[in-house]
């Protein structure tokens, strides 16, 4: 049953500088106890910023911040920590070497003498536990899944005393069993009377686990409504989006671009790739569809070169690369998209500009004898970053102050811009809003007309919507291939992994 207002919004705003750019101008939000209050809006809308000042993480410029009625002022995160108020970052601050129970209480150790005082620590997260179904406290982090590594940043929020949960994307790099335990968790926590502000691009999401909708729109509150009289129609025209499918003119197919011949891989003694063989042509967008990580993810790697096989070939353009490095593969016009792009694309202490220029900086015409052409570069990043409408202050604004939508258009951007012949993308989609993910398949639409991509996902909508073939995954089986006019719908796939082999 949601109750009382902890949180209310009132006229809240914020200029960037030296930039000038008004991220909001004037938003109002509350959220209640025993309640999802889901906040959508297209890539820069100023949903991160809003939650940012909800944290204490930046200040605003003008309006009110009220908790329990009472008005505030946040300087900090401890501020808002003290009224309750915790931010679950996208980017998860978990360190993996270490386990459950040392990360939940890092930072905050009960300590006997020098030592981590582990059974006073066990007292006080045993009742969070049961509640939660935690997983061993004694597992390393490192060994967790995504959606377990999130469960871990909640229970610690929660431990110490937050009532008004803020998640920013948290179902980005979840699969959709994954996502599925995640809205029980978040069912779980409205009983319990927590408040709980979950920003997301997916429409149909926010209808599902929602109990008010709230969307921003350059900054402003353009609709703010109980899930009940809500329908995804509304939203996508109150967000700005057309609603409308992936474009998909037809392409006519050229010559074998790829092909892989009995490509097998192990991690350890873990069969990951059992002997998989497959061909994609110029002209083809071919997915690879599994739903947790049934070795589609894996082939990316080791079809770009950052895993070896044991055995098996590859072939690009008629030449073996199986034993190219990184760097040949690149130059012969493979691009790459990893799953996770804070980890892996991005170099988080870096520059928007030293992200942009990882594949381009020692090529020519921006290298030559050893020199680097400054102005020829930074004018090539700036066109690229114009052409994926990358929304930036300066090429030297730190990478990790963009929100997640523009991240991933930076990562594809940078792939893209450079016309590969191959795209290996891992979920090149997610957490971006409908507006970009049109974008992006028409980006991929293009690409199909001098080259091809091999999208590997776990999410059934993608593939559905991206890809006019899919080759089903299971335990690192090539399991069948279905072709567009199989593609019924993305219930198909997901029923064609259940079956037995």
């Amino acid at each position: 049953m949601r109750g009382k207002t902890i949180v209310q919004l009132l006229n809240v705003q914020k200029t960037f500088y030296p930039s000038g750019v008004k991220a909001l101008k004037g938003v109002n939000l509350f959220l209640e106890a025993g309640s999802v209050h889901a906040l959508l809006g297209a890539n820069g809308a100023g949903k991160t910023t809003l939650v940012r000042i909800l944290a204490g993480e930046i200040q605003p410029d003008a309006g009110e911040i009220f908790v329990d009625g009472r008005a505030v002022n946040f300087r900090t995160p401890k501020d808002a920590m003290r009224q309750g108020i915790a931010l679950v970052h996208q980017n998860l601050s978990l360190v993996e070497e270490l386990t459950v129970l040392e990360n939940l209480f890092l930072g905050r150790e009960p300590r006997r003498l020098f030592f981590l005082d582990k059974k006073k620590a066990e007292r006080r997260v045993k009742d969070l536990s049961e509640r939660l179904s935690l997983i061993e406290l004694n597992k390393r982090v490192a060994d967790l899944s995504m959606s377990e590594r999130q469960k871990i940043e909640i229970v610690r929020a929660l431990m110490f005393g937050a009532r008004v949960l803020l998640l920013d994307e948290p179902t980005a790099y979840l699969s959709e069993n994954e996502e599925e335990r995640l809205f029980e968790l978040l069912v779980g926590l409205k009983k319990s009377q927590c408040a709980i502000l979950f920003i997301t691009h997916d429409v149909n999401q926010a209808l599902k686990i929602a109990d008010r909708v709230t969307v921003l729109r350059e900054g402003e509150t353009v609709l703010s409504e109980e899930t009940s009289k809500l329908n995804v129609q509304r939203v996508i025209e109150a967000m700005g989006f057309r609603s409308s499918e992936s474009p998909r003119a037809r392409v006519k197919i050229g010559e074998e671009l790829l092909r892989i011949s009995d490509l097998t891989f192990k991690s350890g003694k873990r069969l990951v790739l059992d002997r998989v063989s497959l061909s994609v042509r110029q002209g083809e967008a071919v997915g690879l569809f599994g739903l947790g990580n049934d070795g589609q993810f894996d082939l990316l790697e080791v079809l770009i070169g950052l895993k070896k096989p044991v055995s098996g070939r590859i072939f690009f353009q008629s030449r073996d690369i199986t034993h190219l490095p990184i760097r040949e593969r690149r130059r012969l016009g493979i691009a790459y998209v990893p799953k996770d792009r804070l980890r892996e694309a991005l170099n988080l202490e870096g520059s928007i500009l030293e992200n942009a220029m990882v594949n381009v900086y020692r090529e020519i015409p921006f290298a030559k004898f050893g020199l680097l052409n400054w102005t020829l570069l930074q004018r090539h990043i700036h066109d690229m970053l114009k052409e994926f409408q990358v929304k930036t202050a300066s090429l030297a604004q730190p990478v990790k102050t963009l929100s997640g939508g523009n991240l991933q258009r930076l990562i594809l951007a940078r792939e893209l811009f450079q016309r590969p012949k191959l795209l290996l993308a891992c979920r090149p989609t997610s957490g971006l809003d409908a507006q970009v993910q049109y974008y992006v398949a028409e980006r991929l639409q293009q690409l199909r007309s001098w080259g091809c991509a091999l999208i590997a996902t776990n999410d059934a909508e993608e593939a559905f919507g991206l890809c006019d073939r899919v080759l089903v995954f299971s335990k690192g089986k090539l399991k069948k291939t279905l072709y567009r006019e199989q593609l019924t719908g993305p219930s198909v796939l997901v029923s064609l992994v259940g079956e037995e082999t």
